[in-house]
C-alpha cells in the first residue's frame, strides 16, 4: 500500500513540476523603444529551484542507485526477489532523477550565476537516461554509474564555488519501507 502511494506521489510530482508559465512582459519607454523582459517569477527563484531539484535528483540517485550498487545489491548472489526489488527501485529512481536533472538544468539556464552548469547537467541527464534504460532491462554498467557519480560530484563542487550549496534530498514519500 505504501509503495503504491509512493509511486502515485512520484507520478503526481512529475506532472505538477511540468506545470507553470513562462510569461513575458513588454514595456514601452518614453522614447518609443519597446523592451521585452522575462517575468520576475522565473528569474527570481531560479537558484532556489535549482537547489531543490538538483538536491532531489542527486539524493534519489545516491539513495536508490549508487549506494545499492556500492553495497553489491545488484549482484547475482542475492536472492531473486531482492534483486528484482532493487532493480525496480533503481529504475523508478532513475526516471525521477532524469526528470529532476532536466528541471535543474532549465533553472540553471535562467540564473546568471548557474548558467555555466546547464551544459554539464544536460550531459548528466543523457548519461542517466542510458543508465535508467539498462536498469529497466535488469542490467547496469558499473562504469556508467561511477561516471554519473563523478559528474554529480563535479556539479555540486562547481555550484558550491559560486555560492550555491546543493545537498542530497530524498522525499519522505519516496523513501521505501524496508
Amino acid at each position: 500500500m505504501n509503495r503504491i502511494l509512493a509511486l502515485g506521489l512520484v507520478a503526481l510530482l512529475l506532472l505538477v513540476s511540468g506545470c507553470g508559465s513562462d510569461s513575458k512582459s513588454t514595456s514601452t519607454a518614453a522614447d518609443g523603444a519597446t523592451t521585452t523582459q522575462s517575468s520576475q517569477r522565473t528569474e527570481r527563484f531560479a537558484t532556489t529551484k535549482f537547489v531543490l531539484h538538483a538536491g532531489l535528483a542527486f539524493g534519489a540517485f545516491h539513495r536508490y542507485i549508487y549506494k545499492p550498487y556500492k553495497a553489491n545489491a545488484f549482484d547475482k548472489s542475492n536472492s531473486t526477489f531482492k534483486r528484482i526489488r532493487t532493480f525496480t527501485k533503481a529504475a523508478l529512481a532513475g526516471v525521477f532523477t532524469i526528470h529532476e536533472v532536466k528541471v535543474a538544468a532549465k533553472d540553471a539556464r535562467q540564473s546568471k550565476v548557474l548558467a555555466p552548469l546547464a551544459g554539464t547537467l544536460t550531459a548528466l541527464a543523457d548519461k542517466l537516461a542510458g543508465i535508467a534504460t539498462g536498469l529497466q532491462g535488469g542490467k547496469f554498467d558499473p562504469t556508467s554509474l561511477d561516471g554519473a557519480n563523478d559528474a554529480i560530484t563535479e556539479i555540486v563542487g562547481k555550484a558550491k564555488q559560486v555560492g550555491v550549496p546543493v545537498a542530497d534530498k530524498v522525499p519522505s514519500s519516496f523513501a521505501p519501507v524496508d
